[in-house]
């Protein structure tokens, strides 16, 4: 049993001017004549052309973000910054644990971070 021959048409196509890659594309993946894997590839390079990807836009109407940026900056060196320390409402001196749990937190960020977790490999 024997595979019958396979015969190959050999494609002389005139494709005839063009004026832009995408109309040699269109050409190109319009014409039957050609082979089926060379229009694939036509139709892809042509479809980034045909069909434009929807992105998101922003429409900044009232100056440039520079302009924009200065605005806010400034604004925000004019605000009100309220500085307080506390002090016990009730008249009462400080809870001595306090002072003590403020003393052991600075104490725990002067520290490097240790991971607790180690990675054998």
């Amino acid at each position: 049993m024997s595979f019958p021959k396979m015969e190959y048409k050999e494609a002389k196509v005139e494709i005839g001017e063009v004026q832009s890659s995408l109309e040699l594309f269109q050409k190109i993946y319009r014409n039957p004549d050609l082979p089926l894997h060379t229009r694939m590839r036509a139709a892809i390079a042509a479809k980034d052309h045909e069909h434009p990807k929807l992105i998101a836009t922003a429409i900044v109407n009232e100056g440039s973000f520079a302009a924009l940026l200065d605005k806010a900056i400034q604004r925000s060196n004019g605000a009100k910054v309220i500085n307080h320390e506390g002090s016990p409402s009730n008249g009462l001196s400080e809870n001595p644990l306090q002072s003590e749990a403020q003393a052991v937190s600075a104490e725990h960020q002067r520290r490097p971070i240790l991971s607790r977790l180690t990675r054998r490999v």
